[in-house]
């Protein structure tokens, strides 16, 4: 078992709304920031020219090499989206403690003014999602997306 003590994991289901909450927590709690997306398309360059090349299977192998590589980073707050997460989730339960940053759909709907709202949240396909990463993560922390303040000093407190 990896000593998980300074690995954390954030998840959600507002992809910007929880990087940008992501990289306010890692700063805030003088933690190193990783976008695991971002490094997987930085260390896999011309992604649709290597599944292209090289097949699907290849790809995957490489991309689960970068996942793997997350066990020897120290003192960091890495950001998932919630798609990398369900593949891989398995293997990043071994090397973070993961925390899902739980959002109302109703906060969200209802706020339009707010930049992290968006029309496109499905009811049904939401509520499948909050399920799994309820089921599937250390923690689970109601999130207030219109009290950043807030959400930093929950995460403080786990």
């Amino acid at each position: 078992m990896e000593n998980k003590k300074n690995k954390f994991l954030i998840v959600g289901l507002v992809d910007d709304f929880i990087d940008q909450l992501s990289a306010d927590l890692a700063f805030d709690n003088d933690l190193y920031y990783l976008n695991v997306e971002q490094l997987i398309n930085y260390s896999i360059l011309e992604k649709q020219n290597l599944i292209k090349t090289c097949g699907v299977k290849y790809f995957k192998s490489q991309e689960e090499k970068i996942i793997s590589s997350l066990k020897d980073y120290e003192n960091i707050l890495a950001y998932i989206k919630y798609s990398t997460f369900v593949e891989y989730f398995e293997k990043l339960k071994e090397i973070f403690k993961i925390i899902y940053f739980k959002i109302d759909i109703k906060d969200i709907k209802e706020n339009k003014q707010n930049k992290f709202a968006t029309e496109n949240l499905n009811d049904v396909v939401f509520e499948e999602r909050d399920k799994f990463l309820k089921n599937n993560c250390d923690i689970t922390i109601n999130c207030d997306i219109n009290n950043m303040k807030q959400n930093l000093k929950a995460f403080k407190n786990i």
